[in-house]
Formats: C-alpha cells, structure tokens, sequence
C-alpha cells in the first residue's frame, strides 16, 4: 500500500514573476508489519538475559561486556551522582562520555542505535547504583 501526499502549487511571489512549486511525496508502507503479524516472530525481546544492578564508583567499571548478539539494553542511574558512560573500548572518565543524570536517568541501546561494544560507567565523586537490562 502507498500514501502518497501532494503538495501542489505553492507560490511565490518575487518581484513581477511568479514561481509554481509542486511537491511529491510517496510513502512506501508495504513492508510494515502489524501487530498480528509480529506476534509471537522475532521481532519481540522475549527475556533478558541480563538484569543486575551495578555500584558505580570513582573508578571505572564495566556495565555490560561487548556482544555482537546485543539488541537492547537500559541502563538507569538509581543514584544521586551522575554517572558518565565510556562506549570507545576504553576506561570511563569522569565528565566525558554519555552522562546519565542521577535519581533516575537513563541511557538506552535499541534498534535505532545497536552500539555492541563494551559500556564502561563512572562517577566524578560519590557512589551511585545503576541498574542494567540487556537482551544479547
């Protein structure tokens, strides 16, 4: 199935000539599948294969293990520091990275970004408890 939606004849009025825009747009919905067709196929996470939750200090720890299998992930800080995330291989340190904001903040690894390689976490000072979920 096709939506296609037309806009046509936009004009533009500049000095004495006058401009006819006409834009097409062609959405290709074919390949969707419903929910009834999902159910039940692989398009669902249907256990996590990890759950744990993580005290994230001064020094780097790691969170999750690279996994080329990985096809999600949530890491949630539960704390009151922030904590900041290394996703390049190497140690967290702190105030570079992804930060994720205490009392609730999270980061999440889905099909819009499968980053697969090992996630290290830190804090600039304190301690803070992350609590991580991850289908690999």
């Amino acid at each position: 199935m096709k939506k296609i939606f037309n806009l046509t004849s936009i004009s533009i009025i500049a000095s004495t000539a006058i401009f006819i825009v006409g834009i097409h747009f062609v959405w290709n919905i074919s390949n969707i599948p419903t929910a009834s067709a999902q159910q039940g196929g692989s398009n669902y996470i249907t256990k996590m294969n990890i759950s744990t939750g993580v005290s994230v200090a001064t020094s780097s720890v790691n969170l999750l293990p690279a996994s080329s299998g990985r096809v999600y992930a949530v890491i949630v800080n539960d704390g009151t520091e922030p904590v900041y995330l290394s996703m390049n291989g190497s140690s967290a340190i702190p105030n570079q990275g992804v930060r994720i904001n205490p009392n609730g903040g999270s980061y999440e690894i889905n099909f819009l970004n499968q980053y697969v390689g090992a996630i290290n976490a830190i804090t600039e000072t304190g301690t803070s408890n992350v609590t991580v979920e991850a289908s690999q």
